[in-house]
């Protein structure tokens, strides 16, 4: 297809999508839609060669192959030694170590210039931030893992900036065109049904602007949340409006930048939260979708091969319509999944995890892919459960000696548990062995969070730093010094077994290709033991999870009576 008649097309699929945030007039809509293609038109110029024959090597839906395991870290807490300004070199030298365990997928959490929040407050979307290296250098390192076969994840935060963006800082000095970027109060007065997302450090949704004497909507870190007579935080950070044009177009020119980068999988922030509307939640409004085919049409014309994974906390059957019409995100984490992998292996209760797969899961599993996962840089949400449900399981953890995370004014418990794998199971390498097991086989890509892989206990060393105190979820950001990474390499020792224990585990999800395709569940008679088959073309297996602590017996009329040990996964291939 030539390239005006290509550029024509996009033109003609953005214009609906534009009328429906902005729909003032004809000539405005048409400015819009000039201002889109000409934007693309730019990035698709700017696009190296080494990226354009990278896009034309992989295919469209590379993300969905059996081989994809994935890994989240911090470049920081990863390599810690490195100097300042040389974590993405150090990174870079590292391969190796992922390349052993299995791993061909890297998420690197926050690395943009940043003021808080873990890099989740973002500063500048075109600079990495110099405490990492530079652009250059994490170019340089999407290069040589495309080389090696390794795709790379970032974090792209696009519900809100902090308050040193220059966007921010131009609206804070009477700056009328970008005050208009935010979205202002002169009471701070709450809206009605708002989640309130930080209840124990960073109530509410406005923050105080001393300097104009005005609140701004905030829906995560504040410094100054409504009540408080001083700031709280030494940073903030700020929604944007995307009722507002040029807010929508300076943001994709952002996404579209980093896109040409390398970057293959955008992880979408906090995307529920994009659009404002009084008398609603504020959450997965439908601009929000409109917003999403926008940013997806803008992406897929200049870097075909990239994708998008929302980070959306939501219900299931808000969680789904992400997707749209295969038109909206590739990917989601599956949250409604990852409570009840939790509740498997400590209660031995496996019913929810056949519901929550079982529910509406033909519809979307030919089109739509998850990323399954139990731990990752933030809190174990226990948001989803029912009260029973959630107050027991973080009793359960709470014993354990991790830390609450998010309580309800009206609940004498959290409802989200900070910890890691190991902590949260007490360092039980059958429960632990068993919950990789289930993320392994269960389907779609699975998902490893870094130091899960070493044994990494909770640290508390973040509670002596003043800002960092009241985040509990700081004491899951462990750093992975070198000599915690080599004992992986002493035979006996805790990171020696937990590392080649996952290694095994992935090598023989690696030799059985139709790990990656749904369950088919099927009743095991034992309330404890999950059954469900795999198939594709070359092979069919079923597969037993003892979930308990105890000895279990099933019968299936098929296969006979079995006998599991407590917490056994017991696999065999059948004939197809």
């Amino acid at each position: 297809m030539p390239y005006n008649t290509i550029l024509a097309d996009v033109q003609n699929k953005v214009r609906p999508l534009l009328v429906e945030l902005y729909a003032d007039s004809d000539k405005i809509t048409d400015e819009l839609c000039n201002r889109f293609v000409h934007l693309i038109d730019d990035h698709l110029e700017q696009r190296s060669e080494e990226l354009k024959t990278f896009d034309k090597n992989n295919q469209a839906d590379w993300f969905k192959s059996s081989e994809t395991i994935g890994y989240v870290l911090y470049a920081d807490l990863f390599s810690p030694e490195a100097p300042q300004g040389q974590k993405l070199d150090a990174l870079k030298k590292q391969l190796n170590y992922f390349s052993k365990l299995g791993i061909n997928l890297i998420h690197i959490l926050p690395i943009l210039k940043s003021s808080g929040d873990a890099g989740f407050a973002v500063d500048d979307y075109e600079k990495v931030d110099e405490r990492f290296g530079t652009n250059e250098a994490l170019q340089e390192l999407i290069s040589e893992f495309h080389q090696q076969g390794i795709h790379i994840a970032l974090d792209f935060v696009l519900n809100h900036v902090s308050d040193k963006h220059a966007w921010a800082v131009a609206a804070t000095s009477n700056d009328s065109h970008y005050h208009k970027f935010f979205i202002w109060s002169e009471s701070g007065e709450p809206w009605e049904q708002v989640p309130d997302i930080f209840p124990d450090f960073a109530p509410g949704h406005w923050d105080y602007v001393k300097k104009l004497d005005q609140w701004i909507w905030s829906t995560f870190y504040k410094r100054r949340p409504l009540g408080y007579a001083k700031d709280q935080f030494d940073f903030a950070q700020w929604d944007l409006n995307y009722k507002n044009p040029d807010v929508l177009f300076g943001m994709l020119n952002y996404l579209l930048s980093l896109a040409n980068w390398g970057v293959d999988v955008f992880r979408l922030d906090a995307v529920p939260f994009l659009w404002k509307e009084r008398g609603t939640s504020c959450t997965s409004r439908p601009q929000v979708h409109t917003i999403l085919k926008i940013f997806r049409l803008g992406l897929q014309s200049v870097a075909p091969r990239a994708v998008f994974l929302a980070e959306a906390n939501q219900h299931f059957e808000q969680l789904v319509e992400y997707f749209g019409q295969g038109d909206e995100v590739q990917i989601a984490y599956h949250f409604s999944l990852m409570p009840y992998l939790w509740q498997a292996v400590t209660t031995g209760q496996v019913k929810n995890i056949q519901n929550v797969l079982t529910t509406r899961l033909p519809a979307i599993d030919k089109t739509h892919w998850w990323w399954v996962f139990s731990e990752c840089h933030d809190d174990l949400s226990l948001e989803m459960l029912d009260a029973e449900t959630a107050k027991k399981m973080a009793d359960y953890f709470l014993d354990n000696g991790n830390l609450p995370f998010r309580q309800r004014q009206n609940e004498d418990f959290p409802r989200a548990i900070s910890g890691t794998t190991f902590s949260l199971l007490q360092g039980d390498l059958e429960k632990i062995r068993l919950l990789w097991q289930l993320k392994l086989s269960l389907g779609w890509t699975p998902l490893f969070y870094m130091g899960e892989e070493l044994g990494v206990e909770n640290d508390l060393n973040y509670q002596k730093d003043p800002i960092r105190c009241k985040d509990s979820r700081f004491v899951k950001r462990v750093a992975l010094t070198e000599e915690r990474k080599n004992r992986r390499l002493q035979v006996e020792s805790r990171e020696s077994t937990w590392y080649n224990t996952l290694k095994e585990l992935i090598a023989w999800r690696k030799q059985h290709p139709c790990l990656v395709k749904a369950p088919d569940f099927f009743d095991t008679g034992n309330p404890s033991v999950l059954g469900f088959a795999k198939q594709d073309e070359q092979q069919k297996m079923v597969i037993f999870a003892n979930c308990s602590d105890l000895s279990q017996t099933v019968k299936v009329p098929s296969l006979g009576t079995m006998s599991l040990k407590p917490f056994e996964f017991l696999w065999k291939n059948v004939e197809i």
